[in-house]
């Protein structure tokens, strides 16, 4: 009998019900003392109460364990350590400071974003996992130190962005996806123990060669998912209190390990043919070799038993999330995140070192090189006996380098009037043409529009051309022109863009013929008065503007409001996606 149809219900519940028993096998794992590699998982999410309650639930099942939280652009003296310059001038001895990693031994580590995380700490992390030690060769120092931590990584970007590093992904034990999961699943959680907790299963050779089968089928060609399917499977048959690992393990392996990081469905069985007719035979006994294969390979009672335990549909709904993605990510190169440890080398300057700030020990000691007679003459006074090199705290330089900001372009698109439609279709064209380049350049591309009696963000700041692409497939045009509106919510988005470090630029496609205000109502005097206004905050503000006007006859109206923001006015009432495209490259910031 087939399984029920799927609803919305249903599979969030499945959604929720494998991150709890992800959770638990996680926790398991996490609090017995192992040989092996510590557990971790990999858990697409968003912010929110979702995410909070599953991580609460990971806190409760390892027995109250700390998640050590890794904070946001870590480098890597916060992550292993380092020599702790100040207590080693007072101390005249390298003093070592331990970093995050060698103070989280035997605890939990948690990664909030790790689609963030700069490479060079996501190698620093992966190194760990693998050897559960971390190796300092720095600063003069070359030391090992235990790091044997048990990890969760919080995936919280979009589809069509970069997500999680693959060298990482692929070191995580479990993958879970709560982005399915909506605050309507989260039920009370039963009392969950942990069976046994030094309990371990064994896992057969029909098992085995079932993981790797089944590996083979959702295109997993490293050996690094069917090791961790074989840890959970383990695990799985310890916690139900079994010796020998079964069909349901196997299964439930294949879900927590396999599903979200498969790239592509198994293929469906081929029909069987039917057999000829068995030729008779002298000896009617039956034969043992055959009858131990009657039942078919273990692998198709695997795959029997997800259907079964699963809802019907439920594995493709599993398997969308990945397909989306990698089909968003195909062709594309990874885009690096920019930090103020990168870049162009400036002038070192005095400073404390400590936190993000590294010192120049070049400079150091070139600032104390005039000195060492003095200080040694001073030092010879007072102790009698002088070291042969004299650094103080007033003599450190701090490295510094430059790096070229992200720049944001903004679209502010007038919607409205009988142009409408040419208006958009211009925009689009040149949204589309910037974002085909945004790969070698650092750009990101929004779009406001504004029509009627307001504005709105049809696209947020975005590299992904897909999305874009999305979003400018049907825009509705007519009726008044609010470009208050629009110039407001155009500079809330600019704004917005600058506090976060990005060199913005805004590009206003009007005629500058306002007839509506900020109050939703008609009228060209207040209209133009309210659009006055709030086009000299751009001034004021210092957000670099570009006005095009793409009226057939380029009036006073728009050279007003250009004057008000301070931009570069051009007159373009034939514009097309080529011409606007070359403008914007050759007025932006």
């Amino acid at each position: 009998m087939s399984a029920a149809p799927l609803t919305i219900d249903t599979a969030e519940q499945a959604f929720w019900d494998d991150a709890c028993l992800a959770a638990t096998l996680f926790a398991k794992m996490a609090s017995v003392e192992r040989s092996g590699a510590m557990p971790s998982v990999l858990a697409r999410a968003k912010a929110g109460p979702v995410l909070d309650a599953w991580l609460e639930m990971v806190t409760m099942l390892a027995g109250g364990k700390r998640l050590r939280r890794v904070p946001q652009g870590i480098d890597a003296a916060h992550l292993i350590g380092g020599l702790d310059i100040t207590a080693t001038v007072d101390a005249s001895r390298s003093v070592f400071s331990p970093g995050l990693l060698q103070q989280a031994h035997g605890e939990i580590v948690l990664l909030p974003q790790a689609e963030t995380m700069d490479a060079g700490a996501v190698s620093i992390i992966n190194g760990a996992l693998d050897s559960g030690v971390v190796r300092v060769e720095r600063d003069g120092m070359s030391r090992v130190d235990d790091a044997r931590f048990a990890l969760v990584a919080v995936d919280q970007s979009e589809d069509d962005e970069d997500g999680v590093p693959a060298s990482l992904a692929e070191r995580c034990m479990f993958h879970v996806d709560l982005t399915q999961v909506s605050i309507r699943s989260l039920k009370p959680l039963p009392r969950l123990s942990l069976v046994k907790p030094d309990h371990s299963a064994l896992c057969g050779d029909d098992e085995l060669q079932a993981l790797c089968q089944m590996a083979l089928a959702f295109g997993l060609f490293s050996m690094r998912p069917v090791h961790h399917a074989l840890s959970v499977a383990c695990c799985h048959a310890g916690w139900q209190g079994r010796d020998v690992v079964g069909e349901e393990d196997i299964a439930v392996a294949m879900r927590l390990s396999y599903i979200q990081r498969a790239t592509r469905l198994p293929m469906p069985p081929e029909p069987e043919q039917e057999p000829a007719p068995p030729e008779p035979e002298a000896n009617n006994e039956p034969d043992e070799s055959d009858a131990s294969h009657a039942d078919g390979p273990l692998e198709d009672s695997v795959t029997d038993a997800i259907d079964t335990m699963l809802p019907e549909g439920l594995l493709e709904q599993l398997m969308r999330p990945v397909l989306l993605r990698q089909s968003a990510m195909a062709g594309r190169r990874g885009a690096k995140k920019d930090n103020f440890k990168r870049g162009r080398p400036l002038a070192s300057r005095a400073g404390k070192p400590g936190g993000f700030k590294r010192l120049d020990l070049i400079a150091t000691l070139r600032k104390a090189a005039p000195w060492q007679k003095l200080r040694r003459q001073q030092v010879e006074q007072r102790r009698g006996r002088a070291r042969t090199l004299h650094v103080r705290s007033s003599d450190f330089q701090i490295r510094r380098f430059r790096q070229s900001a992200e720049t944001t372009t903004i679209f502010l698109v007038d919607a409205s009037g009988s142009t409408a439609l040419n208006r958009l279709g211009e925009a689009k064209g040149a949204v589309e043409l910037l974002l085909s380049e945004s790969y070698s350049r650092r750009d990101s591309v929004a779009l406001v529009s504004f029509r009627g009696t307001g504005a709105e963000v049809l696209l947020a700041p975005t590299r992904a051309l897909a999305r874009a692409k999305k979003a400018l497939s049907a825009l509705p045009g007519g009726g008044g022109t609010p470009l208050a509106s629009g110039l407001q919510t155009a500079l809330a988005l600019a704004l917005d863009q600058m506090r976060k470090g990005h060199q913005t630029s805004v590009v206003v496609l009007t005629d500058g013929s306002a007839n509506v205000g900020l109050d939703g109502k008609g009228g060209r005097a207040k209209a133009a008065q309210d659009a006055q206004d709030v086009a000299e905050g751009f001034r004021s503000a210092g957000v670099s503007s570009i006005v095009i006007d793409v009226g057939r006859k380029p009036g006073r109206n728009s050279t007003a409001i250009a004057d008000a923001m301070g931009a570069a006015l051009i007159a373009m009432p034939f514009a097309n996606a080529e011409a606007l495209s070359s403008v914007v490259k050759a007025n932006s910031v």
